[in-house]
């Protein structure tokens, strides 16, 4: 069944947890599709705790593998509900039972999420799309905000460091996280001919998630699981992504089965970027059609 022309996509019940799985007790997010079986891929949002943030990717992916006539067209788009980072993994494996294995497309957190998944559980991935991943190393990670900051003038630096503090102190209310939310998108774009789709966001799950993603990239132990994956690797990176391209670039150069290409132009979401988007889907229907 496919939700082109339908405000609120299908939504596919979870998939039943696997054998090895049944003694866990975790939360098990919904599952939307984009068009039906057979899927070609699954799109991860961004975050963590940002459902429906990569919605439109998923939605622009599915109408672009239809209109390429496709074998596979379905695309499915996960939420994340796991509180950590290897609740959000196990969880994933559920999502996906039954449909594995995929082409995974992971923007921004779910980037790194898609890593862990290939790493961790190769048999459900036959191929992974890093879209505007953050670094791998911690050094690269470091010149993030500073970006950010000198893309904004003063009086909008001011409210990104005043609710940095307030969320630090868990006082940020909704009205000044979505303000802040439109200054980080200033911020990482170049010339958006839409806006994000604006959702809701669980700090609380960022925070908790965020934590074991920051230890797993600050000790080492994420690049080395990047490196260990086998399935082939595509990275799409705009060249005015404030997260820097050579942060996944440079640490993954010496993989056979990794290609990285910089998009011209281009921010945090490429999709959405005037001047690069059409290139983008080119590079991700590519990626996602390949045997």
């Amino acid at each position: 069944m496919s939700c082109l022309g339908k405000k609120r996509p299908f939504v596919l019940l979870p998939g039943a947890i696997l054998n090895d799985m049944a003694e866990l007790s975790i939360p098990i997010g919904e599952v939307r599709a984009h068009g039906s079986e057979p899927f070609a891929a699954a799109v991860l949002h961004g975050g963590p705790g940002a459902p429906g943030s990569a919605h439109a990717l998923a939605q622009g992916l599915h109408s672009r593998l239809v209109a390429h006539n496709a074998q596979r067209c379905g695309v499915l788009e996960p939420m994340q509900a796991g509180m950590n980072v290897d609740e959000q993994v196990l969880e994933l494996v559920s999502q996906l039972n039954g449909h594995a294995p995929l082409c995974v497309v992971g923007w921004s957190w779910g980037a790194l999420l898609g890593i862990l998944l290939a790493a961790q559980h190769p048999e459900r991935v036959r191929s992974l799309v890093l879209v505007g991943c953050p670094p791998l190393e911690a050094g690269y990670a470091r010149s993030i905000m500073p970006t950010r900051m000198g893309r904004l003038n003063d009086e909008e630096r001011e409210l990104v460091g005043e609710t940095m503090r307030l969320l630090e102190q868990g006082q940020a209310d909704d009205v000044l996280l979505s303000r802040f939310g439109r200054l980080m998108t200033k911020a990482d774009s170049v010339d958006l001919f839409a806006m994000p789709e604006a959702v809701s966001s669980d700090m609380e799950q960022h925070m908790a998630v965020w934590s074991g993603a920051a230890e797993l990239r600050s000790s080492g132990r994420l690049l080395r699981l990047a490196k260990s994956v086998h399935c082939p690797v595509i990275a799409l990176h705009g060249d005015h992504d404030p997260h820097p391209g050579a942060g996944v670039a440079a640490p993954l150069v010496s993989m056979k089965n990794f290609w990285f290409h910089s998009l011209s132009g281009c921010g945090h979401t490429p999709w959405l970027e005037r001047r690069a988007h059409q290139r983008f889907f080119e590079l991700l229907i590519e990626a996602v059609s390949a045997e």
